[in-house]
């Protein structure tokens, strides 16, 4: 079991929560929701780091001195990356179990962020670096100048290899073999800034750097939509063709099984949420429609569709290539009708159900929260009632109740909503903006009788 500490950190004031397979956050805005996913998503996306760290240093693009510090120094960077400078902060502490024995801590100290490794965590980080510094010593002593062909082929696959095995030492020390993968709020700002038309909506923050980068400032953006944006502008190229295609082709070229069922469900998803299929060409991003030859360029589409069309096709790549993931989403149902909604909830818990995936989702929404019950009900149900449920519910999105956890966050502290008698999520609080709404409707009735 993973755990996450929290003291004093912007909106929220304490916080512990263990990380369990399916974690969804509601509250009002600014009460600190994103921050947790955050930093959730900071402490398991620093083995992708670590790993990029010792491949950088076997390429000869960083060095290898003192590489503990080094690396505390790369996890103080992207702590500054997520959240700007700390020198305005008097004091905070984050801390996240990997395991028992294995945890990071952070702390401020003098104004600067100071990563701190258990004893485990230290020791078996240290044993990777060493085997790491003789596979240098032992790699560069060989001249590839004089070497013949089979022995360049040779190293390389020696060092594909090496990479293998660094992948496997670090998931071990992270206790974690999943993808990190963050999909922010406003990404719709990826569809309004895709066409030519930003150069004259956005002259000041449209791009003079690399494509790579999207078209965007870098540093106009914060970190997880700035990935974001780099990982979509990469991808984009992919779905050129139609989904269906990506399906075939993955069959041919590769020998791993596809699992054809569930992305026939997630298309079928695909459809009633975004009313079209996306599509990338010469021309730029467009959504064809339905059963028709026309398309609507994604910059005039609707805001919905803008909202959520990356969101599909990146859940449909994760399927697709069955890729382990811990996918953090905000704000799912941004823009979104609440049938729509439902859907999404389906095709989200359809993923859970995949790979040992990990979710996280933060939200403003209860038609969030009621369709995901409807799902853990499904999932509860099915354990005496299968067929029966499979003719209301498609069973690949049943979520067994026990592996969700639900929190309100509000003025800096989370409470549990799961009711741990039907260990579904607790309907008062699923319907506490109703009641709000209701309360004052039932006043303004009242004052109109008496």
């Amino acid at each position: 079991m993973q755990k996450l500490l929290i003291q004093d950190f912007g909106p929220i004031i304490k916080a512990e929560v263990e990380i369990e397979d399916f974690m969804v956050f509601i509250g009002p805005q600014a009460s600190g929701k994103s921050t947790v996913s955050k930093c959730t998503f900071l402490f398991k996306s620093l083995k992708d780091d670590l790993v990029k760290y010792i491949i950088d240093t076997v390429e000869g693009n960083d060095k290898l001195n003192e590489p503990t510090t080094a690396f505390k120094i790369k996890i103080r960077t992207k702590f500054v990356n997520f959240w700007g400078t700390t020198k305005h902060f008097d004091h905070f502490k984050m801390q996240y179990n990997y395991s028992e024995k294995k945890i990071i801590t952070l702390l401020l100290n003098d104004g600067y962020v100071n990563p701190e490794f258990s004893q485990l965590f230290h020791t078996e980080l240290n044993n990777i670096f060493s085997e790491t510094l003789n596979f240098i010593k032992n790699h560069n002593n060989i001249n590839k100048s004089f070497a013949s062909a089979s022995e360049i082929i040779t190293l390389d696959s020696e060092k594909k290899a090496f990479y293998k095995r660094v992948e496997s030492l670090v998931n071990t020390l992270f206790e974690d073999n999943r993808m990190p993968l963050y999909v922010p709020a406003g990404r719709s700002l990826l569809s309004t800034l895709s066409d030519p038309l930003q150069q004259m909506l956005f002259p000041r923050i449209v791009s003079q750097v690399s494509e790579q980068n999207g078209g965007i400032d870098p540093y106009l953006l914060d970190y997880s939509l700035k990935s974001f944006i780099e990982r979509i502008s990469n991808s984009k190229n992919t779905y050129n063709q139609d989904l269906e295609s990506l399906i075939k082709d993955r069959g041919k070229y590769t020998n791993e099984p596809v699992d054809t069922d569930s992305l026939k469900t997630a298309l079928e998803i695909f459809d009633r949420i975004l009313k079209g299929r996306y599509r990338f060409d010469k021309n730029g991003e467009k959504i064809l429609l339905q059963d028709t030859e026309q398309f609507v360029k994604l910059s005039f589409a609707s805001s919905g569709q803008q909202e959520v069309v990356w969101i599909l096709l990146q859940i449909f790549s994760l399927i697709l290539n069955r890729t382990n993931v811990f996918m953090v989403i905000e704000e799912p149902e941004a823009h979104l009708f609440p049938v729509a909604q439902k859907d999404i909830v389906e095709l989200i818990c359809l993923l859970s159900n995949l790979n040992n995936n990990q979710i996280m989702i933060t939200t403003h929404s209860p038609y969030i929260l009621s369709s995901l019950n409807n799902f853990m009900y499904a999932g509860k149900l099915a354990k005496t009632k299968p067929n029966e449920v499979a003719k209301l519910v498609n069973k690949k999105s049943w979520i067994k109740p026990e592996k969700v956890a639900a929190f309100y966050i509000e003025q800096g502290t989370l409470s549990n909503i799961i009711d741990e008698e039907l260990h579904l999520i607790k309907v008062e609080e699923i319907d506490k903006a109703s009641e709000v709404i209701n309360e004052q409707f039932n006043n303004l009735f009242n004052l109109e009788l008496a």
